[in-house]
């Protein structure tokens, strides 16, 4: 263990996309109205990340479609 901390807001890494140095995620304003935005984000343990800035407690997050690239 590097770091710890104790009661921060996290989210699981899945819901992260990337575009180039920008993290963001697709938040639920209305029942099938989505807005990207912007995160700030701590530490994470290879699962769960602590998120700094950009949602909280009660925001909906889209899952992401799977990458169909393969």
């Amino acid at each position: 263990v590097l770091d710890r901390k104790v009661d921060v807001l996290a989210i699981r890494e899945t819901l992260l996309q990337f575009e180039g140095e920008k993290t963001y995620v697709e938040v639920e304003l209305a029942p099938g109205k989505y807005e990207r935005r912007d995160l700030e984000l701590g530490i994470s343990d290879g699962i769960n990340i602590e998120v700094k800035k950009g949602v909280d407690a009660n925001t909906l997050i889209k899952k992401p479609e799977p990458d169909k690239k393969k």
